[in-house]
């Protein structure tokens, strides 16, 4: 399995955001030539210095729209420009497969699968795992949203680019973006054994002194944020290449971000901007800078 630097790689747009290629065979892939046309899949993420990218159908984000139209006006050269696929995330396993932007209009979940080039999928996220997909064969792409609630989404998605475009899960080139990692996630008893029945007992550990979330739960008295003791690290990341080994994702075509949201000051955080805040639910869920993360299909002409 290949690792980046996402944080690094946001450096060349301000530190706000990044752009990275999907690996196949253990590098970086550089797109095929469909149609007249060189594709190249690209996925992406803001950092917190983009501001906050929250969505919610009830709501407007002036901050987000700005970046994304931005983004679409960029990538969006060739005829028909690009669009925006936006989905209010309830952190399920829900996965929708589009074939126009407005196909998630109103819709909740946290997953999006597109074979339409002009489309753009973007999911939320902050601490939780952002998921990115395409399809080395056939062009099928999307992106999930992987929260503790929905591990295993991915397994979801694999299977709906099956169903429905033929999909060989061989094919398929895979991403994991910046998340919290097992430094700084300690989970109680009941979801560490959740865990390991479910995704692999190699994703849950007991946790050791010199674990940063250790050291920060200590400071607090021993006792964990959400009231009950928390002593076993729990690592999202080899949850999911869990998953994704299951569905029949090769190794060598998983691409994963070494930051953890939680300790890396660039990202957002729900954690560590408001985990730990004395203040009702809805006021904290807007406490923390969300981030936005995206799939885009790059187009060229062959040669060009």
């Amino acid at each position: 399995m290949n690792f980046v630097d996402v944080a690094e790689a946001a450096k060349v747009n301000g530190s706000k955001w990044a752009l990275l290629p999907f690996y196949k065979n253990g590098s970086p892939f550089d797109g095929e030539a469909l149609q007249g046309q060189k594709i190249r899949p690209v996925w992406g993420m803001t950092l917190k210095a983009a501001g906050p990218m929250r969505f919610r159908w009830n709501e407007i984000n002036p901050n987000r729209d700005s970046f994304l139209s931005e983004l679409c006006q960029r990538y969006g050269a060739e005829k028909g420009g690009k669009r925006i696929v936006p989905l209010e995330l309830i952190h399920s396993k829900i996965v929708y497969d589009v074939k126009e932007a407005s196909d998630t209009f109103n819709k909740q979940g946290d997953g999006i699968v597109t074979q339409n080039k002009s489309l753009i999928p973007v999911v939320t996220v902050a601490d939780c795992v952002p998921i990115y997909f395409c399809d080395a064969g056939t062009g099928a792409f999307g992106a999930a949203h992987s929260g503790w609630k929905g591990t295993g989404i991915a397994a979801q998605v694999v299977e709906l680019m099956k169903k429905n475009y033929g999909s060989d899960p061989r094919d398929i080139l895979c991403a994991i973006g910046p998340h919290i990692h097992d430094c700084c996630y300690l989970v109680d008893a009941e979801r560490a054994k959740y865990f390991a029945d479910n995704f692999g007992s190699d994703c849950v550990q007991k946790s050791s002194p010199d674990n940063k979330a250790s050291q920060g739960q200590n400071a607090r008295g021993g006792s964990g944020l959400f009231g009950q003791e928390q002593n076993f690290a729990l690592s999202l990341l080899r949850a999911n290449l869990n998953v994704l080994a299951s569905a029949g994702v090769l190794e060598e075509n998983i691409v994963a971000a070494k930051n953890c949201t939680a300790c890396d000051e660039r990202f957002g955080s729900f954690r560590r901007e408001a985990a730990a805040l004395d203040v009702p639910a809805q006021e904290k869920s807007r406490l923390f800078t969300t981030q936005a993360a995206f799939v885009i299909m790059e187009s060229a002409e062959v040669n060009r």
